[in-house]
């Protein structure tokens, strides 16, 4: 599981609502990520996308290790 949030998101703050949430998630603590990046609720799409690369890539090997071109 993958949950990414922005540090400073007002309109789902860290502390009473990502937190909480991310340690209810029912996977084990190695299959789980919490991302807090910097900024609020919209935060920089470079990094989103970042980190769900190296999230998928560490799920599922990476695209050049599977013979993509």
């Amino acid at each position: 599981a993958l949950m990414i949030n922005g540090r400073d998101d007002f309109i789902v703050p860290y502390e009473i609502a990502q937190r909480p949430l991310f340690e209810l998630l029912g996977a084990p603590e190695d299959s789980k990520r919490h991302a807090v990046l910097p900024g609020g609720h919209l935060s920089d799409r470079r990094a989103i996308i970042r980190e769900v690369l190296e999230f998928l890539d560490r799920q599922f090997g990476p695209l050049a290790a599977r013979g993509a071109s």
